[in-house]
C-alpha cells in the first residue's frame, strides 16, 4: 500500500475514534466564525480618497483651443508647484477646463488643496476677464464621472421653468452642497434670464466702434469680483 495512503487512513481513524473531541474543534471555528461576522465592517460605499485633486473652471463661448492657451496651460504651471504633486492630466473643451492634479500617495490632502487654492486665488488675478472661479473638486475615477450624476432629483410644478431653475440654482443647490461627503451639484434643464441687446449700427459707425469692441466691453461687464468689505453690526458684507 502507498505510505501516503497508509499515513491518511492513519489519521482519519484517529479522528473517528475521537469524534466528541472533533466535534468540539469544529463547535469552537464555527462559534469564533459568527462572532467575527457580527463585528465585520460593512461599508455599501467605503470611504476612498485618491491622492488627486481636479480643478474645473469656466470660460462661457470660447474655443477650446484659447482655453487650453490661455486657462489649461496657466493653472497646470501654477498647479505644478504645490508640494506633492507627482503628475498631471488635462481635457480642454469649449468653454471649459478641467485640470487633474495627481499627488504622491503619503501627501496630506487637506494642505495640498489649500495650497492649491491659494495659488490658483493669485493666478486668477492674472487670468482674462470673463474667465469664472476655479472650483476645486475631489478627483472622480472617469467611469464614475461619465455616468449622469451618482443621484439625480428632478423638480416639478406649476411655476414658470426660469423660477424653477432659479429655486434649484439659489435655494436646493447650495443646501445640498453643505451635506457631507457631497463635492458638486449640477443643475440641468430649465431656462434662464436672457437679455438680448440690439446694437445701431448708425450710432456705433459715429463713435468708431465695431461688434468686437462692444462684444470685448460686454465681457468685461460680466466679469464680477469682490472690490472690498464693509461691516455693518456683526455682519460683513462684500461689495463686488
Amino acid at each position: 500500500m502507498n505510505p501516503d495512503v497508509r499515513s491518511m487512513r492513519e489519521i482519519v481513524d484517529a479522528l473517528l475514534r475521537r469524534r466528541v473531541a472533533v466535534s468540539m474543534c469544529y463547535a469552537v471555528l464555527v462559534a469564533g466564525g459568527l462572532c467575527a461576522l457580527d463585528r465585520l465592517p460593512l461599508d455599501l460605499a467605503p470611504s476612498v480618497e485618491f491622492p488627486a485633486l481636479s480643478v474645473q473652471t469656466a470660460w462661457p463661448g470660447v474655443s477650446a483651443e484659447t482655453v487650453e492657451m490661455m486657462l489649461t496651460a496657466p493653472i497646470e504651471e501654477a498647479g505644478n508647484t504645490v508640494f506633492g504633486v507627482r503628475g498631471t492630466n488635462s481635457v480642454s473643451s469649449e468653454g471649459l477646463s478641467r485640470v487633474s492634479f495627481e499627488f504622491q500617495p503619503e501627501t496630506r490632502m487637506n494642505f495640498a488643496r489649500l495650497e492649491l487654492n491659494e495659488k490658483l486665488a493669485a493666478l486668477l488675478r492674472t487670468l482674462p476677464a470673463g474667465v469664472g472661479q476655479p472650483v476645486i473638486e475631489p478627483y472622480i475615477p472617469k467611469d464614475f464621472r461619465d455616468l449622469y450624476g451618482f443621484m439625480t432629483y428632478s423638480l416639478v410644478g406649476n411655476r414658470p421653468a426660469s423660477v424653477l431653475r432659479k429655486l434649484c440654482k439659489e435655494e436646493i443647490a447650495p443646501r445640498l452642497l453643505s451635506l457631507r461627503g457631497v463635492a458638486d451639484v449640477v443643475v440641468y434643464g430649465g431656462e434662464e434670464d436672457e437679455i438680448q441687446i440690439e446694437l445701431n449700427a448708425s450710432k456705433m459707425e459715429a463713435l468708431g466702434l465695431d461688434v468686437e469692441a462692444a462684444t470685448s466691453g460686454l465681457g468685461v461687464l460680466e466679469f464680477s469680483a469682490p472690490v472690498g468689505e464693509f461691516t455693518h453690526g456683526s455682519r460683513r458684507h462684500v461689495v463686488s
